[in-house]
């Protein structure tokens, strides 16, 4: 019960404490909806502060998974991808449509299909994996196989054999 008390609330990883906050903050956006005003402008800035301030630590030497830079890093990736998030959907030019369609496409063909050849390329990956499913060391092949190589599969899946949505 320690090991997983430490491991929630109290160790050095990703913890209820780091992540709820900005669940929170997330809910709190989608409340104020997609809307380019003020907040957005202050959230960018934020953004920009906060991973100048996370690198200044990077740099020399005092940032630790889970401290504060850590978690204003993570806080300025939220609000780094919301500003990213508002700016796409409310973007004004006639083709964007079908520009955000191209970017977007792979991936809702991804969540249309069955998990089954995401499952088999992550079993495949685990036997290159230390005791606590982690890579050993960092390894790009598996990289490329479960993530951009899963969405490709997907897509082509999705495209060729069926679009179970339609």
């Amino acid at each position: 019960m320690r090991e997983v008390t430490t491991w929630m609330f109290l160790g050095p990883q990703y913890r209820v404490v780091n992540l709820l906050p900005v669940f929170l903050i997330g809910a709190l956006l989608i409340r104020h909806g997609l809307k380019r005003d003020r907040l957005l402008w202050i959230m960018a800035a934020v953004a920009l502060l906060a991973y100048l301030a996370w690198g200044f630590g990077q740099r020399f030497g005092t940032v630790l998974s889970g401290d504060y830079l850590d978690s204003l890093r993570d806080i300025g990736l939220v609000f780094a991808v919301y500003v990213c998030v508002v700016l796409g959907a409310t973007v004004s030019w006639e083709h964007a449509e079908r520009f955000w369609g191209a970017v977007f496409v792979p991936l809702c063909a991804c969540g249309q299909v069955a998990l089954c050849p995401v499952l088999a390329a992550r079993r495949s990956h685990r036997t290159l994996s230390n005791a606590y499913g982690r890579p050993a060391e960092y390894f790009y092949v598996g990289w490329l196989v479960i993530v951009p190589g899963m969405i490709g599969a997907g897509w082509v899946w999705w495209r060729f054999v069926g679009n179970w949505s339609s």
